[in-house]
């Protein structure tokens, strides 16, 4: 399991650590990091989808917790939801993989097509923009 959290400044790092706790107590196992932005922001992001999917996970403002228990309930339910929303069953964490999550476009998810780019017509794109606006043209592009 990894698990780890930051902050912008110190009392986002601690807010942060308050967060990962509740999600390591409420929801063990999961590979987790949670940051805190000076935008007030907390970013919530469970890293096997990461590491297939790109940085996608849930937000939380941290100026709408007025009590201690009002962060829990609102990291418990948000965490849940997302775990759901992954085909993953609320609570331990489980040998189940992610293997898509409802909300992702398809094109963040591991197993996505990827688009081929035919790279002569890019470089032709390039150098025909470059005549027109009398831009010059690297040696390195001339062809």
């Amino acid at each position: 399991m990894t698990c780890y959290y930051g902050g912008d400044t110190t009392d986002l790092e601690e807010g942060a650590k308050q967060i990962l706790h509740i999600v390591m107590t409420c929801y063990p196992g999961h590979n987790v990091k949670v940051w805190g932005y000076n935008s007030g922001v907390y970013f919530i992001t469970h890293l096997d989808f990461e590491q297939v999917g790109g940085n996608w996970g849930m937000a939380l403002k941290g100026r709408q917790f007025f009590s201690a228990s009002h962060m829990q309930s609102e990291v418990v339910r948000k965490f849940g939801e997302w775990l759901e929303r992954a085909n993953l069953r609320r609570g331990k964490a489980t040998d189940d993989e992610i293997v898509k999550v409802e909300g992702v476009p398809d094109k963040n998810h591991a197993n996505a097509p990827k688009k081929e780019i035919d790279v002569e017509k890019l470089i032709d794109a390039g150098k025909k923009y470059a005549q027109e606006n009398q831009l010059e043209v690297p040696k390195e592009a001339h062809g």
